[in-house]
């Protein structure tokens, strides 16, 4: 069974199930992803870093599209993708960003992962 990885809830844990099973390219960033590396910080929204591909965000927004206000639905997915920043203010919040200073979103998502979120119970 799959020991608790400090730092996590059940938002994180939802969004993360929710991309997973519809095949998305992510990474965890911002609070979440310090909090996962044994940081400290508060934070109430999921920052997501994703490769600006449109096939990759119709799989991004179909996934936030079954959180419980299904915001994402309304979004479209080339226009997201242009975007260097797009905030779905669902419940949890979600921020899907394209760049970061000296990071390249799809070699970064091409990496395998280095921390794997489970939560038992």
């Amino acid at each position: 069974m799959p020991r608790p990885t400090p730092g996590t809830d059940n938002r994180v844990l939802r969004v993360c199930r929710l991309l997973n099973r519809h095949r998305a390219r992510y990474l965890l960033a911002g609070g979440v992803a310090a909090n996962l590396h044994g940081s400290v910080r508060a934070t109430r929204g999921i920052d997501i870093l994703v490769p600006r591909d449109s096939a990759n965000m119709v799989r991004v927004l179909g996934a936030l599209s079954e959180l419980p206000h299904g915001i994402a639905r309304e979004l479209d997915a080339a226009e997201v993708a242009g975007n260097p920043i797009t905030i779905v203010g669902d419940d949890p919040r979600v921020d899907s960003e394209r760049r970061l200073p000296d990071l390249v979103v799809p070699d970064a998502v091409n990496e395998p992962p280095s921390t794997a979120v489970s939560q038992s119970g």
